[in-house]
């Protein structure tokens, strides 16, 4: 919440049974929001090691997954993809807040440029068979990546996912053997004390008290902009 709440002129309304963030002239979901301003910690910290490479490696583009808001079968394969309201919440994070602006800083300092965007669609080299963004392999490790990091720390909450114990169980196997692979990599870049961040069963969504805090300030003040008052 720390980072949304450097954001200028950002304020949050009642939506329905939830609330919405709105920033600049766009406005998005704050629960979205809270997991997007995550999202935004692991792309820079990812792209840190990037610092180090040789001078003709110095230019990035970050093809992420699709946020919030996407709508890909409207669009034709091939064709620019406008800017979910996700990725222009990715973007206002790095440009307008304090910490943000700070990195971006840091990064010029080395001279490291990156780009931020999504992968909407992709092919295979020789074919011309588009396929979503969402069967690219990069996408599809990290979905068995987290599956794995999961069972190995949870694992009697993993095996209760499956109405089969013995199914539950065997696959959980399977998975630690996975989770054994992918440390083996040192691209993955593992510590064993990462592991305590992790939470099994608990909603990611909820909002914490000193986001409450931080709701309640910024919805008054929404109030007083509009309409003069606070309510």
């Amino acid at each position: 919440m720390e980072i949304i709440a450097e954001l200028p002129d950002a304020y949050v309304e009642s939506h329905y049974d939830s609330y919405r963030l709105f920033f600049g002239n766009e406005s998005i979901d704050l629960p979205q929001a809270v997991a997007l301003g995550y999202y935004f910690f692991t792309i820079m910290f990812g792209v840190i090691p990037m610092s180090t490479l040789p001078g003709e490696y110095r230019s990035f583009f970050i093809a992420m997954d699709r946020f919030p808001g996407a709508r890909i079968n409207e669009y034709k394969p091939g064709e620019p993809v406008p800017p979910t309201q996700g990725l222009k919440f990715i973007w206002y994070l790095q440009t307008h807040s304090l910490t943000g602006r700070g990195i971006l800083e840091k990064q010029r300092s080395t001279g490291l440029t990156l780009n931020l965007g999504t992968l909407d669609w992709w092919k295979i080299p020789n074919n011309e068979v588009w396929i979503s963004s969402k069967d690219h392999p990069h996408f599809i490790l990290a979905d068995w990546l987290v599956a794995s990091i999961c069972a190995d720390a949870y694992p009697k909450e993993s095996i209760g996912n499956f109405e089969n114990h013995r199914i539950g169980a065997s696959t959980v196997e399977a998975l630690n053997r996975l989770h054994s692979v992918f440390k083996s990599f040192n691209i993955w870049g593992f510590e064993d004390g990462s592991i305590q961040f992790i939470t099994g069963g608990e909603r990611q969504w909820s909002i914490p008290q000193d986001a409450r805090e931080f709701i309640y300030a910024r919805t008054k003040q929404s109030n007083t902009k509009k309409h003069g008052t606070q309510q």
